[in-house]
């Protein structure tokens, strides 16, 4: 996927024509006009590479099938163009946190535990409710709870995210936490209340 957008990029001849493609589509008016290109550095970038392919489905399908482009290795299946699309589904369930987190000046902590529950609830839906949903990608779901399952055990170990989650305790209670949890949380905010005024 990312190999042809930096293909169409790099090469003047191809560009043009992929370029007069999006044209003649009625459908693109507005819309973007190029491939997105995967950059390994950048936030996202697997799922805007992913979501740019989709959407220039029908351009990617033509101009692979130039012979004298010599693109054939970059043409898709209909079960690779499924994956794609489902990996996009998933890719897009971190879309929002990610966005976030990426942000310069945004205060985080007060946003971790709410945007790790709202994860794991989009994970968790994901992997029980989507029958097509490939297993590889079942598996890379399951993985993703596990790891941030570890992520939301860490901040047990620490006050603040329970001091600053911009919530009240009705949050926890409504989020799953059991009534002991709520208490310990409540025991904390009521310790640091103490100990700091």
């Amino acid at each position: 996927v990312s190999g042809l957008a930096h293909c169409i990029h790099d090469s003047d001849v191809l560009h043009r024509a992929f370029d007069d493609m999006v044209q003649k589509n009625d459908t693109l008016q507005g819309f973007k006009h190029m491939l997105d290109r995967h950059v390994a550095t950048h936030w996202n970038s697997d799922f805007t590479c992913l979501s740019s392919h989709l959407l220039f489905q029908r351009e990617i399908q033509q101009i692979t099938a130039i012979t004298e482009y010599k693109l054939k290795a970059y043409c898709l299946s209909d079960r690779q163009w499924d994956m794609v699309e489902n990996l996009v589904d998933v890719l897009n369930i971190f879309k929002e946190a990610t966005d976030l987190f990426s942000q310069d000046k945004v205060p985080l902590i007060m946003e971790t535990l709410p945007i790790f529950h709202d994860l794991k609830l989009s994970l968790e839906c994901l992997s029980d409710e989507v029958p097509k949903l490939p297993a590889v990608m079942r598996v890379a779901t399951h993985a993703s709870l596990l790891v941030l399952e570890k992520y939301m055990t860490l901040t047990r170990e620490s006050e603040i995210y329970y001091i600053t989650t911009g919530v009240k305790l009705e949050w926890f209670k409504v989020h799953g936490y059991t009534t002991q949890q709520v208490q310990d949380i409540t025991n904390i905010v009521i310790k640091r209340w103490e100990t700091s005024y």
